[in-house]
């Protein structure tokens, strides 16, 4: 992981595989809830580098079961899928993601109190992680397990509950309805391990409207105050992270691409969201 998260060029997470995830019956014989503004299909159109769209799948209890990801640059085009696994109490217990059919990545996570152990292997090697949580369930700190334990970041929030501060960010948000805040899926997750497309972070109360002075965010609004389109304005002179390179050749053509970049180049980026 690096410490800067301020530019990140595209990529996405994700899905497909109806067969493969939990059924969508209700957890715990709790009665199904209303599937309403829940995003659809995120579609991203990046200048000059390609466009990408996320499709969700939720169960009836509005947790998403599985994501498929579309991207298209160029001569260049392919699909991701991330599967979700639940167990009996409605916790997250695993993610798969496949990138193709011999390239799968297994995440699998366990719990203690307000302490999680995520657990990652892949073909590129496997690494643990500790989250630990507040009092409201809310991601506080990450720690790398192994070795010194290095602490990787803290997380500090608003009075609303948005992250404004983390990864040696800063954040400001709207006072809109976020893009996620009707998925029920718990926040740490939604923050962490749910970043679909690089320049995107989750949106889980509030919208983002700024990370530092280099990523912009201006949004437009439906009549019920939820983000139908955003125009995001960032600098290249950023360099990547590794941290969120879900699909691994075409964000390391990317990331070399944009490190051979000496001067700061303004681009931008146009989100389009579709709601259930």
């Amino acid at each position: 992981m690096k410490k800067k998260i301020l530019v990140f060029i595209a990529a996405g997470l994700i899905i497909f595989g109806f067969n493969s995830c939990k059924t969508d019956d209700p957890v715990n014989g709790n009665e199904p809830l209303t599937l309403q503004w829940l995003p659809e299909e995120i579609i991203i159109n990046l200048e000059g580098e390609g466009v990408v769209s996320a499709k969700f799948v939720y169960d009836k209890q509005k947790k998403i079961q599985n994501i498929l990801i579309s991207y298209f640059e160029d001569d260049y085009e392919g699909e991701i899928v991330l599967n979700c696994f639940y167990n009996t109490s409605g916790q997250i217990i695993k993610m798969e993601r496949r990138y193709h059919e011999d390239d799968i990545e297994i995440t699998e996570y366990s719990y203690s109190g307000n302490i999680i152990l995520k657990n990652h292997q892949s073909s590129y090697g496997s690494f643990k992680y500790k989250f630990e949580l507040d009092n409201n369930n809310r991601l506080l700190k990450i720690y790398e397990v192994g070795g010194s334990n290095q602490l990787v970041t803290e997380c500090f929030y608003d009075n609303a509950g948005n992250v404004i501060k983390g990864y040696e960010c800063e954040f400001q948000y709207d006072n809109k309805k976020g893009v996620y805040s009707n998925i029920n899926m718990p926040q740490w997750f939604l923050f962490e391990e749910l970043f679909l497309v690089d320049l995107w972070f989750s949106n889980i109360v509030n919208n983002l409207t700024q990370v530092d002075n280099h990523m912009i965010y201006k949004n437009e609004y439906n009549s019920d105050n939820y983000p139908t389109k955003v125009m995001l304005t960032y600098s290249t002179k950023v360099a990547p992270t590794k941290r969120f390179s879900w699909e691994k050749e075409l964000t390391e053509s990317r990331n070399n691409k944009i490190l051979k970049n000496t001067k700061s180049e303004k681009k931008e980026a146009q989100f389009e969201i579709k709601y259930i």
